[in-house]
């Protein structure tokens, strides 16, 4: 899963929610790269891997090529996944 921030306090925003989400549905972190002046944040659960970053660095990086050989999964089959 990946997902761009308009700015260094929505990256937080967001790392805070995910890892909320995450703890909720019974995912520890088992690491997490990125801080409060990093401009992408990679959290790692194991089978599931966050990446939250800026516009600029999605488009840089372009993650969407690097995972292209990777399964997809829609928001309804990670939901039934977790539950």
């Amino acid at each position: 899963m990946y997902y761009p921030a308009d700015n260094q306090n929505h990256l937080m925003s967001l790392q805070n929610a995910a890892d909320e989400i995450m703890y909720k549905n019974g995912f520890n972190a088992k690491q997490v790269e990125g801080n409060r002046n990093s401009t992408w944040i990679l959290m790692d659960y194991e089978d599931i891997i966050i990446h939250l970053f800026s516009a600029e660095d999605r488009l840089f990086y372009n993650l969407e090529r690097i995972w292209q050989d990777g399964t997809f999964i829609s928001y309804d089959e990670l939901k039934e996944y977790m539950d």
